[in-house]
């Protein structure tokens, strides 16, 4: 038995197989390929969605660091952060402190100068550390118990008292009367017609 199916424009019954209204004359053709039509279109939009996922997938792997990429910046930073600090603790070596200027005189001269004019003499220094040389008359100890190296000058009882430093208690000790030697005092006065130098060390 034939199947009918009613023509969407007028509803007349007309055979499955009719491509073509015989009533309104509506062509039934076009109807049936809406579908596959819409399939296909479905179809499109589906597989354009998904080539749009799949590409931001590749796009957050690639912008994704590896683990050694990581690695390898963590330890270019280090090696960066090395040489920054480096330079900067070489810095210091390069900018040295200027030189002190340092008045250098021996015990006989310096004793002769104060014998001249005291306050020419100790303009002359100018405040500055003083080195002098000398050889050594004795060497004592005043009354707080440091060091004090006597060097001869023309007069035997005006020599050159040079307090030493307690640090060079040591040096001292392994050395004898008629030594030459060459003291470093940070200060340098007259007292009592003497040379006094304070804060002296041995060079």
């Amino acid at each position: 038995m034939t199947e009918n199916k009613p023509c969407p424009f007028c509803s007349v019954e007309l055979s499955a197989a009719a491509t073509r209204c015989t009533n309104c004359g509506g062509e039934l053709s076009s109807l049936q390929a809406k579908p596959a039509q819409k399939k296909n279109s479905t179809r499109t939009t589906l597989m354009i969605i998904g080539g749009v996922f799949a590409g931001l997938f590749v796009l957050a792997l690639i912008a994704t660091p590896s683990p050694t990429s990581k690695t390898a910046n963590a330890t270019t930073t280090s090696s960066t952060s090395g040489d920054t600090a480096a330079t900067t603790n070489e810095q210091p070596s390069e900018a040295q402190a200027p030189a002190v200027d340092v008045y250098t005189t021996s015990a006989v001269e310096l004793f002769q100068g104060y014998e001249r004019n005291e306050v020419a003499m100790d303009k002359k220094i100018a405040g500055r550390p003083v080195e002098v040389s000398g050889k050594i008359q004795s060497i004592d100890k005043d009354f707080s118990d440091s060091v004090v190296l006597q060097l001869a000058t023309t007069n035997e009882f005006s020599p050159a008292s040079l307090t030493l430093n307690d640090s060079e208690s040591d040096k001292a000790a392994a050395l004898e009367n008629g030594q030459a030697v060459t003291v470093h005092c940070e200060r340098m006065q007259r007292v009592m017609g003497s040379p006094a130098g304070s804060e002296c060390k041995l060079i």
